[in-house]
This record gives structure tokens, sequence and C-alpha cells, in this order.
């Protein structure tokens, strides 16, 4: 996972908390469509997730969060 590099308000715009789980400590940013697969670095394609829930989704153990709703 790579850090993504946004300004104070990209950040306020998508958000300053995990869109999964409501936590405000350990906060990153996450490409809901990877930049692999053609996704890009605008804020309604990255979400706010605490660390445990983005680890959790690159390795395959998340199975409650729906990035449909992390775009709200």
């Amino acid at each position: 996972m790579s850090e993504i590099k946004l300004t104070e308000k990209e950040k306020d715009q998508i958000g300053r908390k995990c869109c999964n789980c409501g936590s405000i400590e350990s906060l990153q940013y996450h490409h809901i469509v990877p930049l692999t697969f053609g996704g890009n670095n605008i804020p309604s394609n990255i979400c706010c997730l605490c660390y445990k829930c983005h680890s959790l989704i690159h390795f395959g153990k998340a199975k409650n969060i729906n990035h449909s709703e992390a775009t709200k």
C-alpha cells in the first residue's frame, strides 16, 4: 500500500474518518478503483480508511466494506 499524496482541501472533501468503521485514528486513503485497473487520483476515486480496515481490504479479508458507500 503506497501513500496517496493529498492536499488538506482534498482530505476535507474525501473525509477524515474511516468510511468503514468510523475511526479517526491511523487514517489512510485508498483508491476505490486501483491505479493498475485504470483508476485515478481524483477525490471521487479515493476513500478514507483506518489502518486496520485498509489492511483488511488489501489482504482480502474484508467482507463488509462497501465501496459505493465509501464515496458518499
